[in-house]
């Protein structure tokens, strides 16, 4: 597991201090109540049944705060070679973490393509059509040079 830079430096200022533990300090205050198992189950099983969920909708029917629902994050398996390689699948089963599918094509997933790269490949396309006229056009007037010779 790698760490960050600033919880070294505060193991490190606690080890220096004479303090071996790596734990947290415990804290004042109300012990959070929205992360349990079953909060994460049934929000896990919402998902599952629905992907198409809003966190609103999750909210109402989980009973958590909204905070508490948009705090987690899915990973979205959009089929890239570096998701699917064998160490990242092994490492997701190991975590518990279940991917989204990728649903191909999907406009509310991948907009651009759905907007911007079609405008711009029916401009390259009239791009390319208009080279072959040209060179048509060229090769046409080439052959009847050629055939005809050249006139002043």
């Amino acid at each position: 597991m790698l760490w960050g830079k600033l919880k070294v430096f505060e193991w490190f200022s606690r080890f220096e201090n004479g303090e071996m533990s790596t734990d947290d300090k415990p804290r004042s205050g109300r012990p959070s109540t929205a992360r349990t198992h079953e909060n994460v189950e049934k929000i896990r099983e919402i998902i599952k049944d629905d992907r198409r969920r809003t966190i609103e909708e999750i909210v109402e029917l989980s009973g958590v705060t909204w905070s508490s629902a948009a705090r987690d994050w899915f990973f979205h398996h959009d089929n890239a070679p570096a998701h699917t390689a064998l160490s990242v699948r092994q490492f997701l089963t190991k975590n518990g973490m279940t991917p989204v599918p990728h649903p191909p094509y999907s406009p509310d997933l991948a907009p651009c393509d759905f907007f911007f790269f079609s405008s711009s490949n029916e401009k390259r396309l009239e791009r390319k059509k208009r080279r072959r006229r040209c060179q048509a056009s060229q090769k046409m007037n080439l052959d009847n040079v050629l055939k005809n010779g050249i006139k002043d």
